[in-house]
């Protein structure tokens, strides 16, 4: 009787250890899927008010000639020359 409640309870324990184990992996999954949702929210964000300030700002200025060049009057247009610079 002993051994069957000692068996009975290493049963258990077995039963405890992997349920515990696909628990962590489930949470590791869903804590790297959290983690990729708040850097694309965090980098739309970014480029929301960066768009918004830009356009904001380019707005105000008045559209003459600089002579260096043209004024971007799109964040897509700012955006492409910027990337061209780099």
């Amino acid at each position: 009787m002993i051994q069957e409640i000692q068996d009975e309870m290493i049963e258990k324990n077995v039963i405890r250890r992997v349920i515990t184990e696909a628990i962590d992996e489930e949470m590791a999954r869903v804590r790297e899927e959290l983690l990729h949702w708040r850097s694309y929210e965090l980098e739309t964000l970014i480029s929301e008010a960066l768009k918004a300030e830009m356009q904001k700002t380019l707005s105000s200025i008045p559209m003459q000639n600089m002579g260096t060049g043209q004024i971007e009057k799109s964040y897509s247009g700012a955006v492409k020359r910027i990337k061209n610079r780099c």
